[in-house]
């Protein structure tokens, strides 16, 4: 038996408002637009990246403008020095409900050159940099670089060991992490001062002021920034040093930081005071 093919069913033939539409010229203002939206997003970026070059670049020349500008006889060796650390961070994001509370370990490590360059009896500046890097165990795009430049101009009231000192510093760095987003210039600004108690005893105090200027993001929401890695913060802290021998000291420390982000949003429909 030979079964028949039923015909195919032709197509719907379109109506006179189906012709209209298929015949009207699209609009090219929305291309443009977009267009228009990513050269300013370009645009904005290589605004960003060219006023931080020019923010290194004027760092970068000062420094060396001053160090040229010492006598020769007063520049010393340069030092160099490194450590390394471990640490337990039991809630990484500051988050403040227990539900978003997480957990990681940090390994640590930092190399750094500085020259102690003596200025008459009572002044002296240390000028000098470092490299240190960060790797997280479980959020592996919090891994971060950096690399930083210092300098700072210390004070001295009397001779010897036990005299009261104060210090002045201004420091640039780079930081570099895993999420790219996250990428920013630190420029921090820090007094100090202390004094030797005896043989094995060291006190002092310090002030800092820190600036991180990141890349803005797009905004998700309208009306809130998506600046969200720029900070600023104030930190003042006091330390006391105990001397075990001549190779080995132990140091205790408060910190109380001012202006970092706790958190970004809480169990309630409302956002949190940062």
């Amino acid at each position: 038996s030979i079964a028949a093919t039923p015909p195919r069913p032709r197509p719907a033939r379109p109506g006179p408002g189906e012709l209209k539409a298929a015949n009207r010229p699209r609009a090219l203002h929305n291309a443009r637009v977009l267009r228009h939206m990513q050269w300013d997003a370009h645009a904005r970026k290589a605004r960003a990246r060219e006023v931080l070059a020019r923010h290194a670049t004027h760092v970068a020349r000062a420094f060396l403008f001053l160090l040229a500008a010492l006598p020769q006889a007063a520049r010393g060796d340069w030092l160099l020095g490194a450590d390394a650390s471990l640490r337990h961070d039991d809630n990484v994001g500051n988050a403040q409900s227990r539900a978003d509370i997480v957990e990681d370990s940090i390994i640590g490590a930092r190399l750094s050159v500085y020259q102690a360059l003596p200025l008459g009896e009572s002044y002296s500046l240390t000028v000098g940099g470092d490299l240190g890097g960060e790797s997280f165990h479980r959020f592996t795009g919090l891994d971060n670089a950096s690399l930083g430049a210092t300098i700072a101009l210390r004070k001295k009231w009397g001779l010897g060991a036990f005299a009261p000192w104060a210090r002045a510093t201004l420091s640039l760095a780079r930081l570099d992490y895993d999420y790219s987003y996250r990428n920013a210039w630190n420029y921090r600004a820090a007094l100090a001062s202390g004094r030797r108690i005896d043989d094995r005893w060291n006190l002092w105090v310090d002030y800092a002021y820190e600036r991180r200027v990141a890349h803005a993001g797009a905004q998700e929401v309208p009306g809130l920034s998506g600046d969200a890695y720029s900070q600023n913060s104030h930190n003042l802290g006091a330390h006391l040093q105990y001397a075990w021998s001549e190779r080995a000291s132990v140091v205790l420390g408060l910190l109380a930081r001012h202006g970092d982000v706790v958190s970004t949003t809480s169990g309630r429909a409302r956002l949190s005071v940062c």
